[in-house]
């Protein structure tokens, strides 16, 4: 009877007394509003907001979608005049909390909404949602009329909104994703609640009628921390692991198919703070621990090959609930032989690599030979790493030492260089005499190793003179080497120019001989200004003149750079370029007014060539798409009227045709 033993740990996570942890209820809205496991806290409730508008249909339904990161899932489409409450039963939110949720806005309210209320029986403004007059956005605000400060919403896309309070400073805080948008001192503890008190969003509280308002919910939690500006950031950083199932109890595994004597490295990455009352409980299907503990990372081998099952299991101690999380990695153990063949003079000799215990197909490698089907590689004397891969994408390494034999005349294999680059023809061999043809690109042809630096892709022939070690007789070595020569990529870039201050401009690098043009890559140095030095067509804002390096590198290494120049033009001016192209290439998507510090955009109008006012807005600096009653325009000339503050505070308006192009 054969035993398998598992090995089971359990690590208990929490520094320090109860009162110092960190608690916190987190919602996923997976087809329930209940809260997560391995949480103990009650599930979020519905209610009508109790007002006699029409169109109200049921509180909410499920609905599946792409959310950030490609994640597909459902999440919670909150109906018209219903609210979402957290009944605070535990206390979480008190003097210093935190409150994040991932929404969207499917509708807007007629004028404002409550996005959020504090049922302490204060008289206090709630945090509003406020609809922009003639726009489809809207903004934060915890006043009746809006303010000054705005940081502007779109319909139908997911934000990141914190809320959070710091119980030693009395300071209230609204961010939109990384962006604080609200910041206040809570001298009279207005935003508080106490254990019991409940938290509702999009209640009734609505300054403005009727309220239409509706959103769908992807994340969910409330917390006793007050998160800084820097919890905040990494919050949005982490925003696919938040809305993600299993994030509470994700772990990595390194390698994830172990074929290096079946070890492998396991971590928890996992979202629980290292101060959470949970336990960890880890199971390795029978590996042996060789260190670690805990939260990782822990160290483990396997004996016998196949597939594992590493379970993770999260458990709260308050409630008994338990989130399992299991991967399966793959372990091989494969056993390498090396068998070399005898060779005579002129026929050299080879290295025959035999492997069991693997999973198939194999493919072999040395440090000069990239990976191919057959285990025969023909390798000169000295010392050589042997990499074998699997099927799994395990790479195994083995050194063999190959000895030189008396009649045997190795070159290096056959390689590649970049156009304009040499390479040293190696050959090992105990040969005295030598001819190399062709000669064109070789710096001698009568030389053991020589220099090749050829214009074309070339083969080399090498003859060389040797002893046979058996018969004694003299005879000619033969050995070939072809040398590819890639063409470096032919680059072509913006040309250089005068640019506005401060004026975003679209600068473009491509190559004109590659194919596929996605085996290029880019970079643009220095990064000054740039929206992105690694994108092939980055936005450069820039305030001082600037030259960049433009680098482009195709899929084989080889590398061509150009230069552009940007000048900053002295004269100071405002306008909007002659053309754009909302087709949806992301290039010139969105007709954007340019204009220097002297300057600040207060109003656009685009009409079309018939005069009729097609579009108009008081934030020039969210531009036009070329949309017309949300449809797209039709392609060709319109007429702008762009209206500009000077700091002397006058207003000066400018007229001009943009082209739109399709």
């Amino acid at each position: 009877m054969k035993i398998i033993s598992t090995v089971l740990i359990v690590f208990y996570i929490g520094l320090g007394h109860l009162w110092a942890q960190t608690q916190q209820d987190p919602y996923g809205f997976r087809n329930n509003l209940l809260v997560n496991t391995p949480y103990c806290g009650q599930a979020l409730s519905t209610s009508l907001n109790g007002s006699n508008c029409s169109g109200t249909t049921k509180p909410g339904e499920f609905v599946v979608e792409t959310v950030t990161c490609n994640i597909q899932r459902p999440v919670y489409q909150l109906g018209p005049n219903y609210s979402l409450t957290y009944g605070n039963t535990n206390g979480w939110i008190s003097d210093e909390y935190s409150i994040q949720f991932y929404i969207k806005n499917t509708s807007w309210a007629a004028k404002e909404q409550t996005l959020i209320h504090f049922n302490n029986g204060k008289s206090v403004p709630p945090l509003y949602l406020k609809t922009l007059p003639g726009s489809t956005q809207a903004c934060l605000s915890l006043d009746a009329s809006l303010g000054s400060t705005c940081l502007p919403l779109n319909l139908n896309q997911y934000y990141l909104i914190s809320i959070t309070r710091n119980s030693k400073t009395k300071q209230f805080e609204v961010y939109v994703d990384n962006q604080m948008v609200i910041s206040l001192a809570d001298t009279n503890d207005d935003y508080t609640a106490e254990k019991g008190q409940a938290v509702s969003l999009f209640s009734s509280q609505s300054i403005g009628g009727c309220s239409v308002a509706s959103a769908r919910f992807a994340y969910l939690n409330f917390s006793n921390r007050y998160l800084d500006p820097d919890a905040v950031k990494m919050a949005n950083q982490g925003i696919c692991a938040l809305i993600d199932a299993n994030s509470t109890a994700d772990f990595a595994i390194n390698p994830g198919a172990s074929c290096k004597d079946g070890r492998a490295t396991i971590t928890y990455t996992g979202s629980l703070p290292t101060d959470s009352p949970y336990t960890l409980a880890w199971d390795f299907d029978g590996a042996t621990i060789l260190g670690g503990q805990g939260r990782g990372p822990i160290e483990v081998q396997w004996k016998q090959a196949g597939t594992k099952r590493v379970r993770l299991s999260i458990q709260n101690p308050d409630c008994g609930t338990t989130l399992d999380n299991i991967k399966n990695p793959v372990v091989t153990l494969p056993v390498i032989k090396i068998v070399r063949e005898s060779g005579s003079c002129g026929s050299g000799s080879a290295t025959i690599i035999q492997v069991s215990d693997a999973a198939l197909p194999l493919q072999y490698a040395t440090q000069l030979i990239p990976f191919q089907s057959s285990n025969r590689l023909n390798l000169p004397p000295g010392l050589h790493t042997i990499s074998i891969r699997d099927a799994n994408s395990c790479i195994r390494d083995t050194l063999v030492h190959i000895l030189p034999g008396s009649d045997v005349a190795h070159s290096i294999p056959d390689a590649q260089i970049c156009e304009g680059e040499s390479i040293v023809l190696t050959t090992t061999t105990n040969a005295s005499r030598f001819i190399w043809r062709p000669a064109e690109g070789l710096d001698r042809i009568d030389i053991q190793s020589p220099t090749a630096s050829p214009s074309e892709t070339t083969e080399y022939l090498m003859e060389a003179l040797a002893l046979n070690s058996s018969t004694g007789q003299t005879c000619i070595i033969r050995d070939t080497v072809k040398i590819t020569v890639v063409p470096r990529p032919e680059l072509i870039v913006t040309k250089s120019q005068t640019v506005l201050e401060g004026i975003p401009i679209q600068l473009q690098a491509r190559v004109s001989n590659s194919t596929p043009p996605s085996s290029i890559s880019y970079l643009w140095t220095p990064a000054t200004g740039l929206d992105n030095p690694h994108d092939p067509s980055p936005i450069a804002i820039l305030s001082d003149s600037q030259t960049y390096l433009v680098t482009a590198t195709d899929a084989q290494g080889c590398k061509s750079e150009e230069t552009v120049t940007l000048s900053i033009s002295d004269v100071e001016s405002f306008g909007l370029p002659d053309a754009f192209s909302p087709n949806g290439d992301g290039l010139n998507e969105i007709l954007l007014p340019y204009f220097t510090r002297s300057y600040f955009p207060t109003e656009l109008r685009i009409y079309n060539r018939w005069g009729l006012l097609i579009y108009r807005t008081k934030s020039p600096q969210s531009g036009w798409n070329g949309l017309y009653k949300e449809l797209p325009a039709p392609a060709g000339p319109y007429t702008w009227w762009l209206t500009v503050q000077k700091t002397s505070g006058e207003s000066v308006s400018r007229s001009g045709t943009v082209l739109l192009l399709r």
